[in-house]
């Protein structure tokens, strides 16, 4: 195991041995650094100088993860003022997952970042960039290097190049400090009065002095780049940074009949009840719940298409769902979706629907004989004349051929004019009604035009 993977994995398990080399070295610091820098091995025990991380999944939705990234340099004096981030992405414990360097990319053109060192195979199970970053918003984008499992958890971590006492987002002049000790120690130079010089601020160059903190382009030690890096943040003052992942629930759109056999191809009036969707989220769908006329409580992911995110439900799958068989009349589907980071949709996606199995004719009341007045402004609405036995169904109305001064509006069902003394006499009016599945009935009646004694003229 490497120097960096031991590091790491010393903060992971919470323990780190001591050798008693180590502890002799610790006896052997002034108390004045020590009030100011706690041991190597004890600072092996904390959270390092993580700034932020997070934990999400690549899934074989898209082979890859989105997280976003935002920068804050609430310190700078200037707008061009920069942070050196080492951003790392290990794969979880138990995940055959093999994340490769992430990539960060600034939302707008005012969001600078510029990729110093990166590698897709630090200790052979992570994937570390370093960049010289501005405030602003970023994306952080991870995949798999290639090389192993491409789909599997992962942490996504930030750190501040240097800042390794306490992850409180500034690097220190004593965090510089023990950084040029650290490359001392790397390239082999130094003296016996260098050795004193720094045993005199409390570090003994002859124990390991390496730390992951401090190795910004990963490369296992602590190099003239780093160096750089950790004296660049040395004035930059405070750097916060916050993590955010896929926060979105999945979104069910097109949810709809597939063949809608009624009048239009919108009245949600069906003989062939299936219906069709589209579920896409960012991440994987873990959870798609249905119900029929009831709370969605029965899962039906395996009829979802991961690939497209195509849903097609079947009669026959709406009626496992429903427990039995469709009944004619109103149905009522729901669906509630949840992705595999546990992001649920807050209120199912809804589609009602009339189903018609076996169609029934309209049936008329019959229309008794109407009466109009000459000169006098006439209407008939004719709603009432028809039912339909079918649940649901809907009923268009038409009629035969009128009289001029007679006009009939489909919308309303109403008949209106106003009859002139050339209109007086009687006339026959068919009227007939569709239902949704083309059947019809019809009924015929006399509407009569009395005449009105005209004064002379």
């Amino acid at each position: 195991m490497s120097k960096q993977s031991a590091f790491f994995a010393s903060r992971i398990l919470g323990h780190k041995l001591l050798s008693g080399a180590s502890r002799t070295a610790r006896r052997r610091r002034s108390a004045g650094f020590q009030a100011r820098l706690e041991p190597l091995e004890s600072r092996h025990l904390l959270a390092a100088n993580i700034l932020a991380e997070i934990s999400s999944t690549v899934d074989g939705s898209s082979n890859s993860r989105d997280i976003d990234l935002t920068v804050s340099l609430p310190d700078a004096t200037s707008s061009n003022a920069t942070a050196m981030l080492m951003i790392r992405a290990m794969a979880a414990d138990g995940s055959a997952f093999d994340p490769g360097a992430p990539v960060v990319v600034g939302k707008t053109s005012s969001d600078s970042v510029s990729t110093l060192a990166s590698h897709d195979d630090v200790d052979g199970t992570a994937g570390v960039t370093m960049v010289q970053i501005s405030a602003g918003d970023f994306t952080l984008q991870f995949a798999g290097d290639g090389d192993a499992a491409t789909t599997g958890g992962f942490t996504a971590q930030v750190f501040l190049v240097g800042d390794v006492m306490n992850a409180d987002g500034i690097v220190t002049q004593d965090e510089h400090t023990l950084a040029t000790a650290a490359l001392i120690q790397t390239l082999g130079t130094g003296n016996f009065v260098t050795q004193l010089f720094y045993e005199s601020l409390g570090i003994d160059l002859s124990q390991d002095l390496y730390d992951a903190g401090m190795d910004g382009d990963g490369n296992g030690e602590i190099g003239p780049a780093d160096l750089e890096a950790i004296e660049h943040n040395l004035g930059v003052g405070m750097v916060q940074v916050e993590l955010q992942s896929d926060a979105d629930a999945p979104v069910i759109s097109g949810l709809a009949l597939q063949n809608d056999t009624g009048v239009s191809n919108t009245d949600r009036i069906t003989t062939n009840p299936t219906v069709v969707a589209t579920v896409s989220d960012e991440s994987e769908i873990a959870s798609l719940l249905a119900g029929v006329n009831a709370a969605p409580t029965v899962d039906i992911l395996s009829s979802l298409n991961t690939t497209n995110g195509i849903l097609t439900l079947d009669r026959a799958a709406l009626e496992t769902i429903n427990g039995g068989t469709l009944v004619d009349g109103s149905v009522t589907l729901q669906l509630l979706a949840t992705d595999a980071l546990g992001n649920a949709m807050a209120t199912p996606a809804t589609l009602t629907f009339t189903l018609i199995t076996t169609n029934q004719s309209p049936i008329s009341a019959g229309i008794a004989d109407q009466t109009a007045t000459e000169d006098q402004a006439f209407t008939q609405n004719l709603s009432a004349i028809f039912s339909d036995p079918n649940t649901g169904d809907q009923l268009t109305l038409s009629v035969g051929t009128l009289p001029a001064w007679l006009s009939f509006n489909a919308t309303t069902r109403t008949l209106s004019g106003t009859p002139a003394n050339g209109d007086v006499g009687t006339t026959s009016i068919t009227v007939t009604a569709t239902d949704s599945q083309g059947a019809t009935a019809s009924s015929t009646y006399d509407l009569t035009v009395v005449n009105v004694n005209d004064a002379p003229v």
